[in-house]
């Protein structure tokens, strides 16, 4: 149950609850989630005292990692095959600078469109601007309903994309750019 969310998106109770319990073996680690909100639409981040703050309060508990959320829709998100890293980078500087280790989930949907989540992270604008003029390009189910959170497997197949395919093949090769230590 989330009871506390601070500005800078983490929920310190839920992870203080869960950290409690956890096994004191050397061979676990616990991680908490930051918050999906703390790279604005344009790649940055948006509260560098609060994310401070928190880290730095994660650390007093032990906590040995956090996991962060990478939005293709925020790093691709005008411009096709042009990628913005700079709110991640400055994010994983300051995690590297508490000694946190780091778990990345590569996120290539949209969320908070259909009453999935708190905050509005959609697909990259190009592609919303396709969808316009093509809307199967998103996921339908077998009654005909579509999500716009997340695109058809079709879209590998048949080059709608403005001539791309493979986006995931495309795309993550740019994350490796970080040179990030993950756990």
């Amino acid at each position: 149950m989330r009871t506390e969310k601070p500005a800078s998106g983490l929920f310190l109770s839920e992870c203080s609850q869960y950290f409690q319990s956890c096994d004191p073996a050397p061979s676990s680690c616990f991680y908490c989630f930051l918050q999906m909100g703390i790279i604005n639409s344009h790649c940055q981040l948006v509260d560098l005292e609060g994310v401070r703050t928190e880290l730095r309060h994660l650390k007093s508990l032990n906590v040995d990692g956090v996991i962060v959320y990478c939005w293709w829709g925020i790093v691709e998100a005008w411009i096709p095959r042009k990628y913005e890293w700079s709110g991640y980078r400055d994010l994983f500087g300051i995690i590297k600078e508490f000694k946190l280790k780091v778990q990345v989930v590569l996120s290539f949907h949209g969320s908070g469109e259909t009453g999935s989540g708190d905050v509005l992270i959609s697909l990259p604008n190009w592609i919303m601007e396709i969808a316009k003029e093509n809307q199967h390009i998103f996921f339908t189910d077998r009654e005909g309903r579509r999500n716009t959170e997340c695109l058809s497997w079709g879209i590998d197949k048949e080059r709608v994309l403005r001539g791309r395919s493979g986006i995931f093949r495309e795309s993550m090769p740019t994350f490796d750019t970080l040179r990030i230590p993950l756990h």
